[in-house]
This record gives C-alpha cells, structure tokens and sequence, in this order.
C-alpha cells in the first residue's frame, strides 16, 4: 500500500496490524507493529497510538500469547493512553480465551475489579472460555459470580459453559458425537450440565444449536431433566401415555406450548411426577398430577 503512495498515518498501521491478526499472521503483524513504533507521525494523538495498541493486542490475543497481551496492556497504562479500560481488558482476556489459561483469566478479573472497574458480559463470556479444561469447581465458581452481576442467562455465556463442563468443542451437527462425549462424563458434570440447561430453558433463554445438541444427546442416553411447572402455567402442553412396558411417555407436544418451551420432545420417558415413580401411578392419578400446580416432572 505505501508503495503505491498511500500515506502511513495510524488508521492505515491499525488495518494492516487488525487484518494480520485477523488472518493469523501474527509475526507480520508484530513486524508491522515495529515499522510503526519507531516512526514518528505528523500528528499522532494518544487516542491514535491507543487504537495501534489495541490492534496489535487483538493479534497477541489472537495467537493466544497472554504473556505479550499483558506487557502491552502494562505499557498502555504506563503512556497513559488507555481511553478504554474495560474494552483493553476484554481483549487480554481473549488472549487468556484463546490459551485456554484458566488461571490467567482469573487473575485478571480480580484485576479488573482492583482497578474499580465491573467486568461485563462479554468478558466473562471470554473467562468460561479460559475454562475449558478447568475442574467443575473452578467453571461452577465463575457461573456463579457472573450470575451474582447477572441474573438473566446470557445465551453465549450458557453455550462456552455448556463447553466448559463438557471440556471440548462439539460438532453442531453430529449428535453421535455429542452422545459420545456427554456418555464419557463423571456424573458430577452430567448433573450441572441438565441443570444448567433446565435453568437456562425455565428462564426463556434461546438456546444455541450446540447446547440444544447437547441436550438431545443426554436424552438420549436417559439422562433424567427436572422440569417443574408454576401456578401460572395453565396447560403443560403435552399428552403421555404408558408403553406395554409400563413406562409412562410423552405422546405429543404442542406447539409453542410450556412443554415445548422446555425441551420436552415426544418419546421422553416422565420417570417421576411430584417425586413418585410413575411406573407406580395409574392412569388417573398421572393425568390429575398433571393439572395439579405446581407440577415436577422428571
């Protein structure tokens, strides 16, 4: 571009940094960073050498390289020019996202909160990323603080601690895979995974298509959900019958109804209602439980 006479100003060194990062050429765009940091430029503002800064830090969190993220960061703060903490911050913990450093995320969101500043949703998306290979307590403990901040389920934070518990990447489209890694879990896992896709579902959150792959898959497997129903669910919005077997079933779901809005697909198995084993229960009595409220079903 230079050579075709197009000036170098700060706007076209953060492009040409952005994109490299962008496209994974992480050294070119560290070199490109070092053409610009040893000129001198007409009328660089500190909101010039900000946004510089902050592309070349999106390319160290691009590569994963905490280690760099974080010296650039401390050199931001050392010239003053960090117009936008929070926005900074979020980029080092991409860094920590894309490492899977589960400890550096850590640290540095008892930093943010040093500082004064609240961490946002966006972040502690990029936290429970970190976690991936982290212990269920570690990934229950940062649900938790998140969900003290914010208590409306955020459908892309669900999904990375959906993945977290879980411990790898899915394939949205291969339930045979899901089935394979969601069978292989310790039972502790299983559990916060249903229970976190049952709160996630009972507070109206939409589910992404990888999480609700997830969830067939424990179904499918006969991994029992918890689904209770309030006063204010007039009609459950689905029909069970009893198979020759003895096991009580869902028959249909209607549309858009409460049932539906749950998760509860026809063929699930109801193995409880109101914490009886319906293999106990006549006919009579489950379709009376049924219209009782509150309702749990299992």
């Amino acid at each position: 571009m230079c050579a075709t006479g197009v000036e170098r100003n700060p706007p076209i060194f953060f492009l040409a940094i952005r994109l490299l990062g962008k496209l994974g050429k992480y050294r070119e765009a560290k070199n490109v960073w070092r053409d610009y940091r040893q000129l001198v430029l007409p009328g660089e503002s500190s909101h010039d050498l900000a946004i510089c800064y902050r592309a070349i830090l999106e390319a160290a969190a691009q590569a994963g390289d905490v280690v760099e993220a974080r010296r650039l960061h401390h050199e931001m703060l050392s010239n003053g020019i960090d117009d936008e903490p929070v926005l900074t911050y979020g980029l080092v913990m991409n860094a920590c996202k894309n490492s899977r450093d589960a400890v550096a995320a850590r640290y540095f969101l008892d930093e943010i909160e040093l500082q004064g500043y609240e961490p946002s949703e966006v972040i502690y998306t990029a936290a429970m990323a970190a976690h991936r290979w982290a212990t269920l307590d570690e990934i229950q403990a940062l649900e938790s603080e998140m969900t003290r901040r914010f208590p409306e389920p955020n459908v892309h934070f669900l999904e990375e601690h959906v993945l977290s518990i879980i411990g790898a990447s899915i394939n949205t489209t291969d339930l045979e895979e899901a089935v394979q890694l969601v069978s292989s879990l310790e039972h502790e896992r299983a559990t916060a995974l249903v229970a976190l896709i049952t709160h996630a579902r009972s507070h109206g959150c939409s589910l992404k298509r990888m999480v609700q792959r997830v969830e067939r898959a424990l179904k499918s497997i006969n991994t029992p959900f918890d689904f209770t129903a309030g006063k204010g669910i007039l009609n459950l919005g689905l029909g069970v019958a009893r198979s020759t077997s003895g096991l009580v079933y869902v028959k249909h779901v209607e549309p858009r109804g409460w049932a539906e809005k749950m998760g509860i697909e026809a063929g699930n198995l109801i193995y409880e209602i109101n914490h009886e084993p319906t293999v106990s229960l006549d006919v009579a009595t489950i379709k009376s439980s049924l219209r009782a409220r509150p309702v749990r079903l299992r």
